[in-house]
Parts: structure tokens; C-alpha cells; sequence
């Protein structure tokens, strides 16, 4: 299983080092929100910085940080998270992620790579499957997930 997710790393960087030369500097930072369902409902916010978003001529590159909120089991769980996405396509995006949930007292760390749709790196509807990295998982969160997200970017 490391293995697997040792080279899907491995893939996932090259792939991205490979187009980030590409095009001019355009950083921008902004604000990601969104929807999963992984056997439970969770409500997503986080920040993002990246470039090229809205270009349709050049690659999306974005990182960031925020949390997945919601009730697992009718108990409160939350999630801190940190992610890099790629939109090496105008229609495509990929995302690999960690993610630490706590909920009642109980730990579960996740790596979660993601792929799906996207509109101009601003709209993403992705599925991911979250491989357990701890020896006690919430069981409750499913490890198939399925995310619908927004980039909202400021203008400068």
C-alpha cells in the first residue's frame, strides 16, 4: 500500500513540475469552500494560493489549507487539512491531501488523493479515496469521497 501511494506522489509532483514552468507569474490568493460526502455530510473552508486560475491557456497550480466540518454519528467531527491541486487541463483537477480528523476524543489521519471535473480551476467536482494512515480510523468516515468546491479568488 505505501508503495501505491509512494509513486502516485512521485507521479503527482513530476507531473506538476513538469507544467509549473510553463507561463507567467500570476499568484493570487483566495478563499476555497465546498461540499464532501464520505458516509457523512461535511462542509468545507479553507484558504488557497496558487496561480493561473481562470487561464485557459495554462495550467492552475494551488495550495492550502483549511478544514472539514460535520457530524459523524450524530458527534461533531473536524477535520484539518492540507492540499496541493493541479489543473493540468481546462475540464480536469487533481488534489492530493492530508487530513487529520478528530471526533469524540479519537484521532484519524488520512492522505486523500483526488481527481474530477473542473470549470477554469475555479469549480471542482472530484472523487477521492482517503487511505488511512493511523492505527485507529474513525470508522464512521467513509474512505470513498465524493467533493464539490469553489475557488473564489479576490481580484487585484
Amino acid at each position: 500500500m505505501k508503495k501505491k501511494v509512494y509513486f502516485l506522489l512521485a507521479f503527482l509532483l513530476a507531473h506538476i513540475s513538469v507544467s509549473y514552468a510553463q507561463g507567467p507569474d500570476n499568484y493570487r490568493t483566495g478563499l476555497t469552500t465546498g461540499y464532501s460526502y464520505a458516509n457523512s455530510h461535511f462542509l468545507q473552508l479553507g484558504i488557497i494560493y496558487g496561480k493561473n486560475y481562470g487561464n485557459v491557456h495554462i495550467p492552475a497550480l494551488g495550495y492550502g489549507i483549511g478544514a472539514d466540518v460535520g457530524l459523524v454519528e450524530e458527534k461533531l467531527a473536524v477535520g484539518a487539512k492540507g492540499f496541493i491541486e493541479y489543473n493540468p487541463f481546462i475540464l480536469t483537477v487533481t488534489r492530493l491531501g492530508v487530513i487529520h480528523y478528530t471526533s469524540q476524543g479519537q484521532n484519524d489521519f488520512r492522505i486523500l488523493p483526488e481527481a474530477g471535473i473542473s470549470i477554469f480551476g475555479l469549480i471542482h467536482f472530484t472523487y477521492g479515496y482517503s487511505i488511512p494512515l493511523s492505527r485507529r480510523e474513525i470508522v464512521d468516515i467513509g474512505k470513498n469521497r465524493l467533493s464539490l468546491s469553489v475557488n473564489i479568488f479576490r481580484e487585484d
